[in-house]
């Protein structure tokens, strides 16, 4: 499902789109069942809706060995046509939880109930299905 791989990142949650960014608006944000951590947003951007979420590490950053974490943000145009509903992956919290599970199918819905509301919402992820499919 996912369509970039944006570099590393350092602990933390990156807000992306600082004050006075008109360009992009967070309109979801996905979060984990356990503990309502923030694992990635979606944003109206002028492309589309993107997703980013932010994936843990083993490990710390070789240039930063003061770093707590290390991780990767990845991410995908959530309103390209040749992502299918049923595209999925697999969510790591950065405390611990693991075996999430999130697709494009809940994504989109999230950006409906987005637009019929006029209001950000809390996507929260489930579980990893026995026998995923499409990863």
């Amino acid at each position: 499902m996912w369509r970039a791989q944006l570099g590393p990142h350092y602990d933390g949650d990156p807000r992306q789109g600082g004050v006075g960014d008109t360009t992009r608006r967070c309109i979801v944000e996905v979060v984990c069942p356990d503990c309502n951590n923030v694992l990635g947003r979606m944003h109206d951007e002028p492309g589309g809706v993107g997703l980013a979420v932010w994936v843990p590490a083993e490990g710390q950053s070789p240039s930063n060995v003061t770093s707590k974490r290390l991780g990767w943000t990845l991410y995908s145009l959530i309103s390209d046509p040749e992502l299918g509903d049923d595209e999925a992956s697999v969510l790591n919290c950065w405390r611990g939880h693991g075996g999430l599970w999130i697709t494009v199918g809940e994504c989109r819905a999230s950006v409906e109930r987005y637009r019929a509301k006029g209001r950000k919402v809390r996507l929260v992820v489930g579980r990893m299905p026995d026998e995923p499919a499409n990863v």
